[in-house]
This record gives structure tokens, C-alpha cells and sequence, in this order.
């Protein structure tokens, strides 16, 4: 929530935000930020939760520049009806996931983390359990001579 009052204080336009839920416990509304300038808090720092914060940009080159200036690198989104600049900007992107027409389809399959001040390693998958294992080589002559 403070990102969002803090985003919200800052003057940064308000696209989205759903009404509460009646259900006991905490609850963050879903919300969704335009126009977002590239030096705010909510486009520089790690947000969890159900908050989207869009911003404008020109060129390919210009939005990857604008998404790699950061500390943290989990997880990236890129909306195209274009293949080819899914695959080349997710290759540009400095993060461990990114989701192309789509946002947080996770399986057990998939790894999942990030890189940069979002961690390393991965939870999930083949991945995750090279984190557990070590690889030795034994060999042995079997045969007498």
C-alpha cells in the first residue's frame, strides 16, 4: 500500500484502482499507474503486488535502456503482436522471467527469480534442483589387464 500512496502523492496519474474486497485480512486493490515517469518510485523499486505502472517511450532501443536503469531484475512484461521483437527485447531485458502478452503465468515447471538485487538462483524446476546438487565424475576401470 505505501507504494501506492506514495505513487498517488507523487501526482502520478491513476489509471485503475478496484473497490476493496469485503473478505477479512489485508488486501491490496488492483491498480494500475500512466504516464509514469521513469525517476519514480514505483518505476525504480520492487513492487509485490497487484500494482502496474506504465510508461511512455519512442523508440525499442529507449524502453529497454529505460527498463535495464535499475537495481532489480525479477520479472519483465512485453505486450507485441510482433514474435520478433518479443524474442529480441526479452533477450535486451536484464531480468530472470519475462512474459510476453501475458503477466504471472507461473508453473512448477517454469523457473522462477531474478537477477541483479533480485536475487539469484531459481525456485522451481530443472533449475532449482541444480541448486541442491553437485556433479562429481567417478570413473572406473573395469576391465582387468
Amino acid at each position: 500500500m505505501e507504494y501506492i500512496t506514495k505513487a498517488k502523492s507523487e501526482g502520478i496519474e491513476l489509471l485503475h484502482e478496484s473497490t476493496e474486497s469485503d473478505s477479512k485480512g489485508n488486501f491490496v486493490p488492483n491498480t494500475a499507474f500512466i504516464n509514469v515517469s521513469p525517476t519514480a518510485t514505483i518505476m525504480r523499486e520492487e513492487v509485490f503486488g497487484p500494482v502496474a505502472s506504465f510508461a511512455k517511450f519512442k523508440t525499442e532501443e529507449e524502453v529497454v535502456s529505460l527498463a535495464n536503469d535499475n537495481e532489480y531484475g525479477l520479472a519483465a512484461a512485453v505486450f507485441t503482436n510482433d514474435i520478433s521483437r518479443a524474442v529480441r527485447v526479452s533477450d535486451q531485458l536484464e531480468v530472470g522471467m519475462v512474459f510476453v502478452n501475458t503477466w504471472g503465468s507461473i508453473s512448477a515447471n517454469s523457473p522462477f527469480g531474478g537477477i541483479k538485487q533480485s536475487g539469484f538462483g531459481r525456485e522451481n524446476g530443472i533449475d532449482a534442483l541444480n541448486d541442491w546438487t553437485q556433479v562429481k565424475c567417478v570413473k572406473i576401470n573395469v576391465f582387468n589387464s
